[in-house]
């Protein structure tokens, strides 16, 4: 499978699915998050949202595209490190490896995440780098053939491509 870092929106990727760094009820948040619902359309994408009620964390639900230029939507509920300080790192590594097994049994071909769990959920980028580039390198997929992780700041894009391109 081809795996790249990119800095740019998973909105911009221009692949198959999109990942959303989702709450547990899978409501419009800020960030990436709002902007995936504003693209996608925001009373279509909550409406089928409602249709999950709680995810729970380390979980995701698999969501129409709508008008986001995806085919489909996986909202991975990622760990918060305040509330999840014990276990955010196999909660964070379940959400990657869940979103990889959907994508590549809906047959799609490629696959787009933002940096989950490292924004407002306060979890270390380092750390969770490593699990996010580990996971997608150990991943041995049916179906899929790219992965794209999308980092929006610069610091994010140089933590991620600095492991990508490491031994």
């Amino acid at each position: 499978m081809k795996f790249e870092v990119r800095l740019c929106s998973v909105l911009d990727s221009g692949t198959d699915i999109i990942v959303n760094a989702a709450n547990n009820y899978l409501s419009r948040g800020g960030g990436v998050c709002g902007a995936i619902f504003e693209r996608a359309g925001a009373e279509l994408l909550e409406a089928e949202c409602r249709v999950w009620g709680y995810v729970k964390t380390g979980s995701v639900a698999t969501t129409n595209g709508f008008q986001s230029g995806a085919k489909y939507i996986i909202h991975a509920v990622g760990p918060n490190f305040y509330i999840d300080h014990q276990d955010w790192q196999e909660k964070l590594e379940s959400v990657y490896k869940k979103s990889l097994l959907v994508a590549d049994d809906l047959g799609v071909n490629s696959i787009a995440f933002p940096c989950i769990s490292t924004g407002i959920f306060g979890c270390p980028i380092e750390e969770s780098a490593k699990i996010a580039v580990r996971v997608v390198r150990e991943f041995q997929p049916k179906n899929l053939k790219n992965c794209v992780l999308c980092c929006f700041t610069d610091g994010e894009y140089s933590v991620y491509n600095a492991l990508l391109y490491s031994k």
